[in-house]
């Protein structure tokens, strides 16, 4: 049975494996770097190392491997963590950061000064948002 999970590349931009190994109870050592900077607390979840830091990701395991009760601790803090962070959240927060970028309102109305808007009943099937259009574009 593994005790932690170790995720050593440095340039991974999403960290979908880091969520994996936090949904199933495990800590995580990880690199300081990309996306297991958005996933793992350091010392509540997991340890982030800094990349390319051999020695760093053995102490860190070393550690995680002698202390049971960390490990648990971990593991319950990761698991908490990553409840209710499914593809649908995920996708909703995506859709939220593309409405602030081009100005639409939750409701989808286009704020002021955005130079978009909304095509007439026109509604995405995934999430029904208003589609929306560059108007001031040349």
């Amino acid at each position: 049975m593994r005790s932690a999970t170790t995720r050593t590349p440095w340039y991974e931009t999403f960290g979908q494996t880091v969520q994996e190994a936090m949904a199933s109870g495990l800590p995580v050592v990880a690199p300081a770097a990309g996306g297991p900077l958005d996933l793992v607390a350091h010392g509540r979840t997991g340890y982030l190392v800094a990349p390319h830091q051999r020695a760093g990701f053995t102490l860190a395991v070393a550690e995680l491997t002698a202390d049971a009760a960390r490990r648990r601790a971990f593991g319950a803090a990761g698991r908490e963590a990553v409840h209710g962070s499914g593809w649908a959240a995920i996708g909703d927060e995506l859709i939220g950061h593309y409405r602030a970028a081009l100005g639409v309102s939750p409701a989808g109305q286009v704020t002021s000064g955005s130079g978009l808007r909304p095509l007439p009943a026109t509604t995405s099937s995934i999430h029904r948002l208003p589609l929306v259009v560059d108007v001031d574009s040349p």
